[in-house]
């Protein structure tokens, strides 16, 4: 006698039990199994921990810092990147992450000053805010330790006196600055291209440590470039004592200029062969020895 359970599933047609499982195995590894996108993860900030050095939110598409991020426990994190996004300003919570030292905000359009929250940052170095139409700025938007300033392509049409602060790099270029009061003391590079200066600014020719200018496309310029005691000199004479840096296809060396010590920066690196293209050619760069100043 057959039994009722065996005729039943003799019955029953074997493909169903085949596809319900087959649908559970699909449904389990999309629920379970399925790899974590990693933009998504970087975005949210999902992978930072407490030794995490750098956090990088770049362009994500971000109206506000993720909620989640507890700042607080960020202990070794240096560098923050919000650049690329659409923030309008930022937590006050970030500053509980004392030890950032490098805080990247440009391409934000709707910032349009400086978060409250950089001048909280007591180890802060390097601060970028570059074309975000920031018009104005005070020199208490900043801590006291920074050293690198970078605020290109905004609508700035004046700083204040930075104469306190121990910035080393300011890049002002593409504002609308026609006047600067005080630079700082330890300044040594700056760039003021694409601007409205009718003059070059007296601040710059009192900098005391100041070696490095940009300054093109400025209404004291006019259609000449400006009269500087440059010597002619061949490339082959320029010869590298020392090679002080090289980045992005640019070099920079340590040489000697009518007997003189001097720091010159090419187009091209002078490590691997002849310079592409010296300082002084269509660029808005001078360097140490075009403007007479010595190397420091």
């Amino acid at each position: 006698m057959k039994s009722r359970t065996g005729n039943l599933f003799s019955r029953w047609p074997m493909h169903i039990p085949i596809t319900v499982v087959c649908l559970t195995l699909v449904l389990l590894f999309i629920l379970f199994g399925r790899s974590s996108d990693p933009q998504q993860d970087r975005c949210t900030g999902a992978k930072i921990n407490a030794l995490s050095t750098r956090l990088d939110l770049k362009d994500c598409g971000l109206n506000v810092v993720p909620a989640n991020i507890d700042w607080c426990a960020l202990n070794a994190l240096t560098v923050l990147d919000l650049s690329g996004n659409d923030l309008q300003t930022l937590p006050a919570k970030i500053s509980c992450a004392s030890k950032i030292s490098t805080l990247f905000l440009s391409n934000n359009p709707r910032l349009t000053r400086v978060p409250a929250v950089v001048r909280q940052l007591p180890h802060l170095k390097m601060y970028a805010q570059k074309s975000s139409n920031l018009a104005q700025i005070q020199v208490s938007d900043f801590p006291i330790s920074l050293e690198w300033l970078i605020l290109t392509g905004n609508v700035l049409t004046e700083i204040p006196d930075f104469s306190q602060l121990p910035i080393r790099k300011l890049m002002l270029s593409h504002n609308r600055l026609h006047t600067i009061k005080a630079l700082p003391r330890r300044l040594e590079l700056i760039r003021i291209s694409n601007n409205k200066f009718a003059t070059i600014p007296h601040a710059m020719i009192r900098a005391p440590n100041l070696a490095w200018v940009a300054f093109s496309t400025n209404a004291f310029l006019g259609n000449e470039s400006p009269q500087l005691a440059v010597p002619d000199m061949a490339l082959h004479s320029m010869k590298s004592t020392e090679t002080l840096a090289t980045n992005q296809g640019k070099s920079v060396i340590k040489s000697t200029v009518l007997g003189e010590a001097a720091a010159i920066k090419f187009f091209g690196v002078m490590d691997t062969g002849t310079p592409l293209l010296p300082v002084g050619s269509p660029s808005d760069s001078i360097t140490p020895a075009a403007c007479g100043l010595p190397f420091l």
